[in-house]
């Protein structure tokens, strides 16, 4: 079971590796946040909104990575790395500066682009719901 296990992880690896893989550092109160990102442009025209992927707990983006490029066959896909769960920052900034950079590090990806759609996994729910505080606040355009 285990050897299935890596070889569907290595087999997702693979597939996000044509991803444009970018690290976003967030400036946060007392801390400098990085955030890794996996970009893919999807089809160029006629595309649905972006796709904003927040994985769970205890995993990053790149066991989707399958299911993310299905998604990116219509539409632009962000995956978002949680740094302290994911491949993102390895030191330790603590989890208020995480959340509080989360809402910029979706707005600094998505751009010029208002509109988008969220999915999520475990704990990508609650992260979600960090951005609709932020969007509360007029940080960011709530997902649609």
């Amino acid at each position: 079971t285990l050897e299935i296990f890596r070889k569907l992880f290595e087999l997702d690896l693979q597939v996000l590796r044509a991803y444009k893989q970018r690290r976003t550092y967030v400036r946060v109160v007392n801390a400098e946040v990085e955030y890794l990102l996996w970009l893919h442009h999807g089809p160029q025209e006629g595309s649905a909104p972006p796709l904003v992927f927040l994985h769970g707990v205890g995993a990053g983006a790149v066991i989707y990575g399958t299911l993310l490029s299905h998604l990116a066959k219509t539409r632009s896909v962000i995956a978002v790395e949680v740094p302290g769960v994911s491949k993102a920052q390895d030191r330790e900034v603590g989890p208020a500066a995480i959340l509080d950079g989360l809402p910029s590090v979706v707005a600094l990806a998505l751009g010029s682009q208002k509109v988008y759609d969220v999915v999520c996994h475990s704990g990508g729910g609650w992260w979600t719901s960090v951005l609709l505080c932020a969007a509360a606040r007029g940080q960011l355009e709530a997902p649609r």
